[in-house]
């Protein structure tokens, strides 16, 4: 469901488009050396634009509606697309699928009538319930055969202003619940094919970014990757023989896709770093799979790692995200939003 971060992206986006990069900077400078007077944001944003913040909102949107209304009117739903849920009686969301060897779906499942959970598909039958976590972030979800793996906010018990984020690893067979970090700042991790080890983001207090390898058995730290300029990470996933992690980086470019060897830690650019709105890359072959806003929806792109070269996999109708290879490569499941 498009929320405050999907709406603040169009309306920056269409700035910069019109505008140049510089006009954000500029508004905020502007408010920041000026905070005492009467809507700084709006007087800075209508002297570059010509526009206040209201005028500003609509325009994007008329031209977002314009350009939709086109593509809505030519657009062809692909034929070979099977959707594995039927309809329900409430709206409801299913995020992050993860196909198990036996073709079993492992998903987030929410709506208006339910909370979070984490959810079991079997071909033919009735969804099973394995798990309700608390308050996880929406980022990511990865499991296995035996092993679901999130993070978690956690609360400071002496000071209601400081939070946690540390990860969780379920056993949905011995029905076992582990933590794996405490008191930790752990986003988006992710369990390796082989199940030995999590590669997830952390942030430290001084704002530094970080992979770190996670085993596993002991729950220690193996290894950390810190890459130049310290770009951000977001929603690492391994490639299915262990052996590198495609992950999506923000930087002062914008962002772009990093291939890591796990054994090295060496790392290249799949992607040139742009402002454009890409995420959730996945790896099979010589393929990786992500989700980019190019044509200002989501769409799953396919961009080869040894050539670099990129081209629109799928064309969705309102928007694709989410995107995971089956274990032999053959099938994509993917979140397909509809209106």
């Amino acid at each position: 469901v498009p929320d405050h971060y999907t709406l603040g992206y169009q309306l920056f986006l269409n700035g910069v488009q019109h505008y140049g990069t510089n006009l954000w900077n500029g508004v905020l400078n502007y408010v920041a050396r000026n905070p005492y007077t009467l809507f700084p944001f709006t007087i800075k944003l209508h002297k570059t634009t010509g526009m206040g913040k209201v005028k500003f909102y609509h325009n994007t949107m008329n031209e977002l509606r314009k350009k939709w209304e086109n593509e809505n009117a030519q657009y062809l739903e692909p034929t070979d697309l099977r959707i594995l849920m039927t309809h329900n009686r409430f709206y409801t969301n299913y995020r992050f699928p993860n196909v198990l060897s036996n073709g079993n779906v492992i998903y987030e499942k929410s709506g208006l009538d339910d909370i979070n959970r984490f959810v079991m598909l079997r071909p033919g039958k009735k969804e099973v319930r394995l798990f309700t976590p608390g308050f996880d972030f929406g980022q990511s979800l990865s499991a296995n055969d035996s092993l679901i793996c999130w993070n978690e906010k956690d609360y400071d018990l002496r000071w209601s202003n400081r939070d946690y984020s540390d990860i969780r690893l379920y056993n949905y067979k011995s029905k076992k619940l582990r933590l794996i970090t405490r008191k930790g700042r752990y986003f988006a991790p992710a369990l390796s094919p082989n199940s030995k080890y999590i590669v997830t983001v952390r942030v430290n207090e001084q704002q530094q970014y970080f992979l770190d390898f996670f085993d596993v058995k002991t729950g220690k730290i193996v290894k950390s990757f810190h890459a130049a300029h310290n770009l951000f990470f977001l929603t690492p996933h391994w490639s299915p023989d262990s052996q590198h992690i495609v992950v999506c980086v923000l930087g002062n470019r914008g962002k772009s896709i990093l291939w890591i060897n796990t054994k090295t830690l060496k790392y290249r650019f799949l992607i040139p770093f742009s402002f454009a709105e890409i995420k959730w890359p996945v790896n099979h072959g010589d393929w990786v799979v992500y989700t980019g806003g190019y044509e200002d929806k989501d769409n799953l792109y396919a961009v080869n790692i040894y050539t670099r070269k990129t081209f629109r996999f799928l064309n969705a109708h309102f928007g694709a995200v989410d995107a995971r290879f089956s274990p032999n490569g053959k099938k994509l499941y993917f979140s397909n939003y509809k209106a």
